[in-house]
């Protein structure tokens, strides 16, 4: 009796150990695809971004925005990338007839337009699919009412989608769609209420495509197989009864064994996911190499041992599972551990990817831009000319900085600590841009005692109040200073502007609340001193350890 008695306790527990490990299973795969699928989806926004910065997009065009990211290498998956036009939109000049009151209900009763769609430019990744195929396909009932509801802006994704191979039967994509409007428009946007969203509609330029290879997709957001535990996807499925054969995310080929008559595994469960505005269903189940590996089968053998045998072996088994159960949930603390750390990494990745591929190349056509302006403007305006050429080293140097704090977290090196050669060269960079009067007090010992990532957060604030204090105050004269005091360092810029009344509702912006917490994020205590008519005094300070080295003014 106390061997059955133990043996049925065993199998139990070795139930619950299975239910945890197929939970915790279960629970990471989910968090896997959520991470890869936010990839894409801000890859493909970037894209859109991009179309929506230009008013017509030219193969040329499309060719270098697509190989800006670099999609055979970052974004295996995609098997395609298209850029389809909104021929429906009206005139700029068409629409700024809404502006004129005694035409605007006349004009909104006559343009009652449906947004279409034609494919213009595409990129193709191992597939024959072509313009037509993506063009017929887009004016199916259902994939037209898909991406019909994507023009408010936000990402959306389609149904389940064949896409044809060059080698081999068709494969199962899913297509998200990015849309994009006339930035051209955006000034316009002083319309009444009632036609905020024609003038929405009106905007809409076209839609950014890209299709996504299902099962590439899984071999990349799920790289280490899990042959104990998998899961069929069903697209565009808002609930378990819409799980069927057309919306399997499986090959084409395959038999779906969710589906398939007398399917019964021991673990099962089925879970909604959401999918760019879609609802998706997710059953997962265990294997029989996870019943293999279950722990319940012992149980049997702790019964064939008799009464002694198996309570001892029973009792050994159960401090075994134990320990097993407080195992995994280590096991599972360390892996999402491990995954935050990994997600951190790559946001940090993709940071330096954006600032090097995204702002430094606009900043790049900027300075090219200015470049022309002032060879031009020396023809006809020396002084001019001369002042945009200050203008073309000042955006050359920002450019260097940019690029060095991108191979510094590409190094995994800290930034070295130069604040005094930073506020020296922001007010000299500040100083050919204005009439103001700039003077500068900068101690060389009150700079070495502050650590790099102080200095890099001092600098920043300091460019923040200083070009705040050239926006706002009108000043005359304007005084950054950093000294050194007994056990302190303070930073102070000071201007005899016109000032503001520091108690007064705050206006728009982030400006002071950005000081505030770059102040906090040093340790530091930051104020703020104004008078109207007099000026205005920005103050920050941090304690320091006292550094012995004289003192050195520049």
């Amino acid at each position: 009796m106390a061997s059955l008695m133990a043996t049925i306790w065993f199998w139990r527990e070795a139930e619950q150990l299975d239910q945890a490990k197929f939970s915790a299973a279960v629970t990471g795969m989910v968090e896997q695809l959520d991470t890869q699928t936010e990839r894409y989806a801000e890859q493909l926004e970037r894209l859109g971004d991009l179309a929506e910065s230009r008013q017509d997009i030219s193969a040329a065009d499309w060719k270098e925005l697509v190989k800006k990211l670099e999609p055979m290498s970052n974004l295996p998956a995609f098997l395609e990338l298209a850029y389809a036009t909104n021929p429906m939109m009206p005139s700029r000049k068409a629409v700024e007839e809404l502006e004129r009151t005694e035409h605007r209900t006349t004009y909104m009763e006559s343009c009652q337009l449906s947004p279409e769609l034609k494919v213009a430019q595409t990129w193709l990744n191992g597939t024959s699919l072509t313009p037509d195929d993506t063009q017929f396909w887009l004016d199916t009932k259902p994939v037209h009412e898909c991406w019909l509801t994507a023009v408010n802006g936000r990402l959306r994704s389609s149904p389940r989608r064949l896409i044809p191979q060059n080698q081999g039967q068709p494969t199962t994509a899913v297509t998200l769609f990015a849309p994009v409007f006339a930035n051209d428009f955006l000034e316009l946007n002083t319309l009444s209420p009632e036609f905020s969203r024609q003038l929405r509609d009106y905007r809409f330029k076209g839609l950014v495509i890209g299709t996504i290879n299902w099962k590439l997709f899984l071999e990349t957001a799920l790289p280490s197989a899990n042959d104990q535990v998998t899961f069929d996807a069903f697209a565009d499925a808002a609930s378990p009864s819409q799980i069927s054969a057309d919306t399997w995310m499986g090959g084409v080929s395959d038999e779906c064994r969710v589906l398939a008559h007398g399917f019964s595994p021991r673990f099962q469960t089925t879970q909604k996911w959401p999918f760019f505005r879609s609802t998706w269903q997710l059953v997962f189940y265990s294997t029989q190499q996870f019943d293999q590996n279950s722990t319940r089968y012992r149980a049997w053998v702790a019964l064939a041992g008799g009464v002694l045998l198996s309570s001892v072996m029973a009792a050994a088994m159960a401090v075994q599972l134990r320990a097993r159960l407080r195992q995994e949930v280590v096991s599972q603390q360390l892996r999402s551990t491990l995954n935050e750390l990994e997600a951190t990494r790559r946001e940090r990745e993709r940071l330096s990817l954006d600032l090097h591929d995204g702002t430094i190349q606009s900043l790049y056509a900027l300075q090219l831009g200015l470049s022309h302006a002032a060879d031009q403007a020396m023809e006809s305006s020396p002084p001019l000319g001369a002042r945009l050429t200050d203008y073309r080293r000042n955006l050359t140097a920002i450019i260097g900085q940019l690029r060095g704090y991108i191979l510094r977290h590409e190094a995994d090196d800290s930034p070295k600590s130069d604040l005094a050669g930073l506020l020296i060269a922001l007010v000299e960079r500040m100083r050919c841009t204005t009439e103001t009067e700039l003077f500068t007090e900068v101690s060389q010992k009150a700079a070495s005692l502050l650590p790099g990532e102080q200095a890099v957060h001092w600098a920043n604030l300091a460019h923040e109040a200083l070009s705040n204090a050239l926006r706002h105050s009108q000043a005359r004269r304007i005084t950054m200073a950093l000294r050194h005091a007994p056990g302190r360092v303070i930073l102070e810029i000071c201007d005899d502007g016109r000032g503001f009344d520091p108690t007064a509702p705050p206006r728009t912006g982030i400006g002071l609340q950005s000081m505030k917490m770059r102040a906090a994020n040093t340790g530091g205590t930051f104020e703020l001193e104004s008078l109207v008519g007099i000026g205005t005094r920005v103050s920050v300070s941090v304690p320091v350890a006292d550094n012995p080295r004289s003192e050195q003014e520049t």
